[in-house]
């Protein structure tokens, strides 16, 4: 309603907003993977920022813009939380956007701190993580892990690469979440 408080890190003439950008090459959890170079994530962000603000900000407030680098190669439960509790209790943001975050201990810190969350990181996840996130998780980037799955392994039968019957082997990461969608 109107009269309701618009959130967390917004002012009448502000809003602020979290960016998470990698530091080094290597994917989250220290799985030994390694991913492309993504430059200079601290420039891109600032320079969206920029160009928002310029075009007026959001509903009329200028974006204020809060970088935290983060190493996801040496990533835990624990240093994930650490991160969102910078955003959120130091900082007050109304909106972080995540990349390389990939605990569902960080993303319930958000939640239960009222923080809008854009995963950018294009990790499909299962429709429970939406659903318990609601309504402050969005992923722009990738379709639910659920339907993702299920069309995959549907194409892979009509093109003739699984017969009738087939076992699938997936590496799938250690959550509950994501054990339940291959279970199923």
């Amino acid at each position: 309603s109107a009269s309701a408080s618009p959130g967390p890190g917004v002012t009448a003439d502000t809003v602020k907003i979290g960016v998470l950008t990698l530091a080094g090459a290597n994917s989250a959890g220290s799985g030994g993977f390694v991913v492309s170079p993504q430059g200079d994530t601290k420039a891109q962000a600032k320079a969206v920022v920029d160009s928002i603000n310029a075009a007026g900000g959001i509903a009329g407030r200028q974006v204020e813009l809060v970088v935290r680098e983060f190493v996801s190669s040496t990533a835990t439960p624990t240093t994930e939380t650490a991160a969102c509790t910078s955003f959120t209790q130091d900082d007050e943001v109304f909106a972080v956007l995540l990349l390389g975050q990939r605990t569902s201990a960080a993303r319930s810190c958000y939640k239960k701190a009222s923080t809008v969350m854009l995963d950018i990181s294009q990790a499909a996840q299962p429709v429970s993580t939406y659903e318990s996130l609601a309504p402050y998780y969005w992923t722009p980037n990738a379709r639910d892990l659920d339907s993702a799955t299920a069309a995959m392994v549907a194409e892979l039968g009509s093109s003739g690469f699984l017969a009738s019957g087939s076992k699938v082997g997936v590496l799938v990461e250690k959550e509950a979440a994501f054990e339940g969608v291959y279970t199923s």
